[in-house]
């Protein structure tokens, strides 16, 4: 380790750092996450920081401190610095998905998983007519299969029969012997592998039951915060393919360590894995180059289910422990689809639906009969607050919801302390306000006039203004911070509204589905929990076809998905039909698809 260090500030945390090191990778490691979209190749300008450092004057030698603005994701430390990090970098928000309610969807299933668990008293007098001790517990469990760690374990119970064991087995294999005093029961951890967040749910095996679950970030936002600005990064070397492995496995593995640590258990507790997560980022999870994902005609290396054992990737889990990965669709529509249609009962609707996963690849799924047809659409991150001006991740300090009194806005933040920025949630609401009082017209232009407008109360009028020849409408006002929506910003979100609204057209159109026939909507995604029905549909997401009653916010159908599939190995197989019978579509090859895209930019008339 190099003498050299760094101090973060206003905090005066030190870092001691190897010399060569880049400044955002760093700062990343010690959990002070700086926003990046480019695949660290500095173009974005969001890893801004500025430093502090020593120089010398040339005329006496005298130590001077330098002030320098540096894309952090380009700088190489050499020598000691100081980082001045604004206070939304400082907070450490490595859990800022952490959730109260991921999911509300409850699928009648059995409590059947792929892991069993048979309590014995291994008696002498048995052992002595087994030609040995292995073919005893054999015959007890009707096993073939066994590890050479587990015949350890069996040679030592010779020292001390005529007691209790669990034995631990899968399908065809005793993967663990343990006396009852060292049981701790079995576990299995369910996983939604996002492109922004990893959320995990530890599952008691015996009872089905949650007794944990968590969520962060996913580390691999450093690298991009969308598929494509990953691919473009992993394509670049082999040696970024296995710097973004580590990192995702890394986090799944600082996941289970708190959730095993808060629980009272050991990671050789938990021996069966289930991961749900979109095409590309099941492919970097476990190594695959996904370059074929980044150029037409998209073909994945696979799509198929995938059973391997968790230790091949490192996994923190029992040694013997299998990782079962959702299938996914096709190269854009990935295993977290397939596992939202299984926590949906998708096979037994026999009533039209549709399915939005509200994520930045906007998935969609339309049935018609027993029939499914899936596509995907280039929704981007917008709605997770990224290259919205003053968007952020629904963390400490974000506004998450915003309404409209009498006389003006209310705004209402997480952790109830002065906002530094808007999410997801309150961008949505915002819009749909702006659209109601005519401030932004339906072809998303933000008016300046309307500060003259007397319909709209004066309050409201006095917070749109104009920013470095932009119009704005401004939400905040402290001391230290303006936070704002900026023309800019409409734009950015009405590009993500019409890609959904036209993926939903074209879709229903290509399977001849009347929209209006649609029973059910079912809005899939952690944030959908906390937007408003109206408000969707004033914005455009969901056509105006269909009738905002029929709108139903699943939240994380993908970490449900993978939630029965441990509970259940049954289900498995209504996985892979699921699967099978999807008809993807590839919206890019229907001819009307620029011209529906156009014409879904226009926000609906608002009354």
């Amino acid at each position: 380790m190099s003498d050299i260090s760094i101090k973060i500030m206003p905090t005066n945390h030190k870092i001691r750092v190897k010399k060569g090191s880049y400044l955002i990778d760093v700062l990343y490691e010690h959990g002070f996450i700086i926003p990046s979209s480019c695949g660290k190749r500095g173009i974005c300008g969001k890893c801004l920081v500025e430093i502090e450092y020593t120089s010398e004057s040339n005329e006496e030698s005298v130590e001077e401190k330098s002030h320098l603005f540096v894309n952090s994701c380009q700088f190489i430390i050499e020598k000691d610095i100081t980082v001045y990090l604004p206070q939304m970098q400082i907070d450490k928000q490595k859990e800022i998905y952490k959730y109260k309610k991921p999911y509300q969807i409850k699928v009648e299933t059995n409590i059947n998983p792929n892991i069993q668990v048979l309590k014995i008293n291994v008696e002498r007098e048995e052992i002595k007519k087994s030609k040995s001790y292995l073919d005893y517990f054999f015959n007890l469990v009707a096993k073939k299969n066994v590890s050479i760690e587990v015949l350890k374990k069996i040679a030592c119970v010779k020292n001390d029969v005529n007691k209790s064991y669990n034995l631990i087995c899968s399908n065809q294999q005793i993967i663990d012997i343990k006396s009852e005093d060292k049981f701790n029961g079995i576990f299995g951890i369910a996983i939604d592998l996002g492109t922004t967040s990893i959320a995990i749910e530890l599952i008691d095996l015996m009872s089905g039951k949650n007794v944990g679950d968590i969520s962060e970030l996913n580390p691999q936002i450093l690298y991009g915060d969308d598929v494509i600005s990953r691919i473009s990064y992993a394509i670049q070397s082999k040696e970024n393919i296995k710097l973004m492995q580590k990192s995702v496995i890394s986090g799944i593995n600082n996941l289970i360590e708190q959730l095993i640590e808060k629980i009272g258990i050991t990671q050789n507790d938990i021996y069966d894995v289930v991961v749900a997560g979109n095409t590309t980022m099941i492919h970097l999870l476990l190594g695959i180059d996904p370059d074929s994902l980044g150029e037409y005609p998209f073909t994945p290396t696979f799509i198929s289910s995938l059973a391997i054992p968790a230790k091949e990737i490192g996994m923190h889990t029992h040694p013997e422990a299998q990782m079962y990965i959702y299938p996914a669709i096709g190269g854009f529509v990935g295993g977290d689809i397939t596992a939202g249609l299984l926590a949906i009962n998708a096979m037994k609707q026999e009533n039209p639906f549709l399915f939005v996963d509200l994520g930045t690849n906007g998935e969609i799924v339309v049935s018609k009969q027993e029939h499914l047809f899936a596509t995907s659409t280039a929704v981007g991150p917008a709605f997770e607050g990224v290259r919205i001006q003053c968007g952020m991740r629904a963390s400490i300090g974000a506004i998450e919801r915003i309404t409209i009194n009498s006389e003006d806005i209310d705004i209402k933040v997480i952790g109830n302390i002065e906002p530094v920025g808007i999410c997801g949630s309150a961008l949505i609401d915002l819009l749909a306000i702006l659209l109601r009082l005519k401030i932004v017209n339906t072809s998303g232009r933000m008016l300046l006039e309307s500060v003259n407008n007397p319909n709209i109360p004066e309050k409201i009028r006095k917070r749109v203004k104009t920013n470095n020849s932009d119009v704005i409408f401004e939400v905040f006002h402290g001391k230290n911070k303006k936070i704002f929506l900026s023309s800019r910003d409409v734009r950015q979100l009405q590009l993500s509204c019409s890609a959904i609204k036209c993926g939903i057209k074209l879709l229903a159109k290509e399977a001849a589905i009347e929209l209006q026939t649609i029973k059910k909507v079912y809005i899939a995604g952690t944030f959908g929990f906390y937007l408003d029905k109206k408000n969707l549909k004033t914005i455009g997401i969901i056509p105006d076809e269909i009738n905002e009653e029929k709108i139903d916010f699943v939240g994380n159908s993908s970490l449900a998905g993978a939630k029965y599939a441990l509970i259940n190995k049954n289900l498995r197989s209504s996985i892979e039909e699921i699967s099978r019978k999807i008809k993807h579509i590839d919206l890019s090859t229907i001819p009307e698809f620029e011209e529906e895209f156009a014409m879904s930019t226009f926000f609906p008339e608002s009354e």
